[in-house]
């Protein structure tokens, strides 16, 4: 996913000034008004609008995600409630990880959804999504629930970044820089959140670990991930695998000793 390059910072405002008039069709920022579709998305961030046109809530009953989940988990799924990102096996746990954080952006990273799945059968190239499409439909999600609770927009309101990248895009063709945008239009530039990426430590994780051809520009394959943030996840959840294993063996051994003092 090369793309995700293009994630450098974003502004906060600006966002909210997005989410507020988004309208489907076009966004107001300031007096700064430009179109939002699938094709300026697949401008923005150089993806070929092409495949299907999927989105979170169009399910699929094939059962192609047995392929990413650990075989002693299978029988236990239950896709209405989601499965822990655990029960996947590796790489694709953690290329959910970076999926929830670029483009579904829900924020609850431990749990899986079978649109995950979908797109990550997207990645292993079993099957073809829009992903300029499935984006435009998560802005709009957005900016619809951001319009119904005003006052309240903080906890629902996200792709800080891919915003961002839109806006630069818009204004690179009219010849206008991101800091004369923002002055024109009296958002305060904030200083250190304009620098960062949107997940900043997550991706200096990638640019370390994950090197890029010079000549091919393709990216090696997945199983080379490792990010700093998934391997204290890691840690975390073996230390509670040892604490419940260690509570389960207690357990077992009590009825037994019991017998032997009868």
């Amino acid at each position: 996913m090369p793309f995700l390059e293009k994630f450098h910072g974003s502004n906060e405002e600006v966002t909210k000034q997005f989410a507020f008039t988004f309208n489907e069709e076009k966004a107001l920022i300031g007096n700064f008004s430009f179109r939002v579709s699938e094709d300026t998305i697949a401008q923005s961030i150089g993806i070929i609008p092409e495949g299907e046109k999927y989105f979170k809530t169009k399910q699929f009953k094939e059962k192609s995600w047995t392929q990413f989940m650990c075989r002693s988990r299978v029988s236990l799924v239950n896709w209405k409630k989601g499965v822990p990102r655990s029960w996947l096996i590796h790489p694709w746990d953690e290329m959910v990880y970076i999926l929830q954080k670029f483009i579904t952006c829900e924020g609850r990273y431990s749990i899986v959804y079978l649109y995950h799945i979908k797109l990550l059968l997207h990645l292993k190239r079993q099957c073809v999504i829009s992903l300029p499409y499935f984006l435009l439909q998560s802005l709009t999600k957005m900016s619809k629930t951001i319009q119904k609770q005003k006052g309240n927009e903080d906890k629902s309101l996200y792709h800080f970044g891919l915003i961002k990248i839109l806006v630069e895009h818009e204004l690179q063709k009219r010849g206008k820089s991101w800091k004369e945008f923002l002055a024109a239009n009296q958002i305060k530039y904030e200083e250190g959140r304009e620098e960062l990426q949107e997940n900043s430590e997550f991706m200096k994780d990638i640019d370390e670990e994950i090197p890029v051809s010079k000549a091919s520009k393709v990216p090696p394959p997945v199983s080379s991930i490792r990010t700093r943030n998934m391997r204290k996840e890691d840690a975390q959840k073996a230390e509670k695998d040892k604490i419940f294993t260690t509570h389960s063996r207690r357990t077992r051994r009590a009825p037994k000793a019991q017998l032997q003092e009868d």
